[in-house]
This record gives C-alpha cells, structure tokens and sequence, in this order.
C-alpha cells in the first residue's frame, strides 16, 4: 500500500511537471510526504533504504526546504 502511494505520487509529479507552480508543489510535496512514509516503514522492519530511493528522497527533501 505504501509503495502504492509512492508509485501514484511519482506519476502525479510527471502530469503536473507541466502545471502551474502551485500544483507541481502540492505534487512534489505529495511524493515527499509518501518517500518518508515508505521509508520509515522500511526501517521499522529493519531493512534497508534502497539507494535509488534514499537519493530521491534527499532530492525532494532539499527541494522543500528551497522553498
């Protein structure tokens, strides 16, 4: 389910890549919030955070914070 909302929220980035500011933020923000959901699901079972998924969670991250 988690890793569902992070596939969605991928896609909703990509429609919105060419939207207003407004809802490309409200998209970015999205996958951000549903990165860190999967993320810290991953931890409380002990596994590891894959690289590819450690690096775009670090990217939205520094992006939020650029706001």
């Amino acid at each position: 389910m988690l890793l569902e909302a992070v596939t969605h929220a991928r896609a909703r980035v990509e429609i919105e890549r060419s939207a207003s500011d407004a809802a490309r933020l409200r998209a970015r923000a999205r996958l951000l919030r549903a990165l860190e959901s999967y993320a810290a699901a991953l931890a409380s079972h002990g596994a590891p955070l894959p690289r590819r998924l450690r690096a775009e969670l670090n990217l939205y991250r520094a992006l939020e914070e650029a706001r």
